[in-house]
């Protein structure tokens, strides 16, 4: 499968987005999909990954890399991406993190777009509260992290009572 990866920030930016993008885009490539991401941040200097990153692309390389795609996979939606997609009829997965999960108030264009172009898209939510947020059935699958970066150096000691959390503490997030 040709899998498009739409994710807004990007590394070598660093945060929750551009390191769930990048760990979905390394898992499609490791079960046999084809992977393009399609961001808005700048030029990467960190290397070299599995799969192209188109930055910043222009319209028509927009519709030939959504022409390309089997599914389009927004990791938080971005209407500066998604509209070829709505054009070219195709598929289009929208994973929600919370960034414009209030609900539009007034004229609010920008977030009346996203709230109608999440109803007509497969939805899969980061978290219950997430998906409560919208009018649409969203399946829940929580953020994944890197597993070879959060190693314990010892299982000798277990510690249930333990808590890590790693993220901005936010409302939207639930």
């Amino acid at each position: 499968m040709k899998i498009l990866i739409s994710s807004h920030a990007f590394a070598p930016s660093i945060g929750g987005i551009e390191t769930v993008s990048g760990l979905l885009a390394a898992e499609f490539v490791r079960l046999g999909h084809a992977v393009t991401v399609v961001t808005q941040t700048l030029e990467n200097l960190s290397g070299e990954t599995a799969y192209p990153i188109m930055r910043q692309p222009s319209v028509p390389q927009s519709f030939r890399v959504v022409q390309w795609c089997d599914v389009f996979w927004h990791n938080n939606l971005s209407v500066r991406t998604a509209w070829p997609a709505l054009l070219l009829r195709k598929p289009l997965v929208i994973t929600h993190q919370g960034s414009y999960c209030r609900q539009p108030i007034g004229i609010d264009l920008g977030q009346r777009i996203k709230h109608a172009l999440v109803r007509r898209a497969p939805s899969v939510a980061i978290s219950r509260a997430v998906a409560a947020c919208f009018e649409t059935d969203s399946t829940i699958i929580p953020n994944p992290y890197d597993a070879k970066i959060f190693v314990s150096p010892s299982r000798e000691q277990e510690r249930p009572s333990d808590l890590i959390f790693i993220g901005r503490m936010v409302t939207e997030k639930g």
